[in-house]
């Protein structure tokens, strides 16, 4: 492995990727995800994430505004180098607004990534959501928030303020106690 990392990797931009999916060169159903101009195999979900997901839809689904719609495991513009697909995300408008194009980060209210095996890759995540470029949203849900959630502890960050800057991600842990059913 250390002989791969001394080589020099082709970074891919957002528009390379769509176009060799509609070539038929990347099947859309591949666990597939590019970061940061670089293709990275996401593994599948185990039923723990596939059940914290469905949840989340609901509980995310009730209190949504009615101008919104959410997304589940599908790209977000963030970027030229990066599509990632957070298992959730609350986005302004309807879906139909977005046949011809992903959300990007304006158009995003909430990105929530559930990290039981992918805790790697959701860190990466939040700098890229983080650059993004979110907008203040006040009223919805507040600012553009990413949030990872674990078995055992969730995170958010705020990500109102330049992703590099000091103070750039309001972060809130929550521990969760997972002895009670």
């Amino acid at each position: 492995m250390a002989v791969l990392e001394q080589l020099e990797h082709r970074r891919f931009t957002s528009e390379e990727i769509l176009r060799m999916v509609e070539g038929g060169i990347l099947d859309e159903d591949e666990h597939l995800e590019l970061l940061e101009g670089e293709l990275i195999v996401v593994s599948p979900q185990n039923p723990q994430h596939a059940a914290l997901a469905a949840k989340l839809q609901q509980l995310v689904a009730v209190v949504a505004p009615p101008d919104t719609h959410l997304r589940l495991h599908s790209p977000i513009a963030a970027g030229p180098e990066s599509l990632p697909e957070p298992d959730l995300a609350l986005v302004r408008g309807r879906a139909e607004d977005f046949l011809d194009h992903h959300p990007r980060g304006e158009d995003v209210l909430l990105v929530v990534e559930i990290a039981v095996t992918s805790q790697a890759a959701d860190r990466l995540k939040v700098r890229i959501y983080g650059k993004a470029e979110f907008v203040e949203r006040e009223g919805q849900f507040g600012s553009g928030v990413y949030m990872r959630i674990t078995p055992r502890v969730s995170w958010s960050w705020s990500v109102e303020k330049p992703a590099f800057t000091e103070g750039a991600f309001a972060v809130n842990k929550i521990a969760h106690n997972t002895s009670e059913s």
